[in-house]
C-alpha cells in the first residue's frame, strides 16, 4: 500500500490498490465476478445494517482453506477501518476490526463508516475497469 493513512485525498489510490489486488488473488473470473458483487452491495448492506454487521456477513462467507472473494473484500475493509483508528498490523482480519468498532466511541465508529463508505464508492468504479471482457460483465449484470 503506498501510504500508511487513509484521507480523502487518496481513496482513489487505495481503491485502485484494492481492486487490482483483488484481481490478481482471486484467480478465475468467477471469482472476480463474485468480488464485484459484493462490492456492488456492499454499500447498500452497510446502509441498511451497519459496518459491524456488514464484516460479520462477510466474515461469515469465507471458507477457512481459501481466500475467496468475500474474505478478500472483508480484509480490505479491516484495513480501512484499523488503519483510519490507527491501528498498524501486519495483516489486517475483519474480527479484529470489529472488536475496534465495537469498543470505539460512537462518533468515531460514524466517522469510519462514513470513510468506508467513500472508499466503496471509489472501488464499485475500479472494479467495473478490471472486469475480463464487455461480455462476462453483461452476463453478470
Amino acid at each position: 500500500m503506498a501510504e500508511n493513512t487513509i484521507s480523502k485525498d487518496n481513496f482513489p489510490q487505495w481503491a485502485w490498490e484494492f481492486a487490482q489486488n483483488a484481481k490478481n488473488k482471486l484467480k478465475n473470473s468467477t471469482e472476480f465476478k463474485s468480488y464485484r458483487t459484493l462490492v456492488k452491495g456492499c454499500s447498500a448492506l452497510i446502509s441498511s445494517n451497519g459496518l459491524i454487521s456488514t464484516l460479520a456477513y462477510l466474515t461469515s462467507r469465507t471458507s477457512s482453506d481459501n481466500e475467496g472473494p468475500a474474505q478478500t473484500l472483508a480484509k480490505q475493509l479491516a484495513e480501512i477501518v484499523l488503519k483510519d483508528l490507527k491501528i498498524d498490523q501486519q495483516e489486517y482480519k475483519a474480527d479484529e476490526a470489529i472488536k475496534e468498532l465495537i469498543e470505539c466511541e460512537s462518533w468515531k465508529y460514524m466517522a469510519v463508516t462514513t470513510k468506508v463508505m467513500s472508499h466503496l464508492q471509489w472501488l464499485r468504479q475500479f472494479v467495473d475497469v478490471l472486469k475480463e471482457d464487455k461480455a462476462s460483465y453483461e452476463q453478470g449484470r
